[in-house]
């Protein structure tokens, strides 16, 4: 496997903080409003006038460094004619498959232990990350010798 770089192990330790997420969607948000500026052919002078500001306050909004209010983000999606919409989800974690650990036989019969394996590939919400048991028959199980 290869080892990872000073930046990876650095954002693997920041990539969950309420800081490094809030500036993520900082980041996202000034992005979309500047993508839409340009597809309008507005500059910030025109945006602010638009929305009844100065041309100061568009260049701190789109430098990041302004705490939107749901009215200032309404007011820029009606400003470049877009509609606003938040959304809430449950967070996520990275996994690529279910892997069985382990089976174990015991007198009642098989039972087979699946749980999920935490790799790279995809994403699926959290509530689904729960270990699972299924009962199998013992047909489903290979003729091995299994030590738990």
């Amino acid at each position: 496997m290869k080892e990872k770089t000073w930046f990876e192990t650095m954002l693997d330790t920041v990539k969950d903080s309420f800081q490094f997420r809030l500036e993520t969607i900082i980041l996202d948000v000034t992005e979309q409003i500047s993508k839409r500026m340009k597809e309008k052919h507005t500059n910030r002078t025109q945006l602010a006038k638009a929305l009844n500001v100065s041309p100061a306050a568009v260049t701190k909004i789109l430098n990041g460094n302004s705490n939107f209010t749901l009215k200032t983000l309404l007011s820029l999606s009606d400003a470049l004619d877009l509609d606003l919409a938040v959304h809430f989800k449950p967070k996520e974690i990275l996994a690529q498959a279910q892997t069985t650990l382990a089976t174990w036989t015991i007198p009642t019969g098989n039972v087979e232990l699946t749980t999920t394996a935490v790799t790279t590939g995809t994403l699926i919400p959290m509530e689904s990350a729960q270990p699972s048991f299924n009962q199998c028959s013992p047909s489903d199980v290979p003729a091995k010798n299994y030590e738990p």
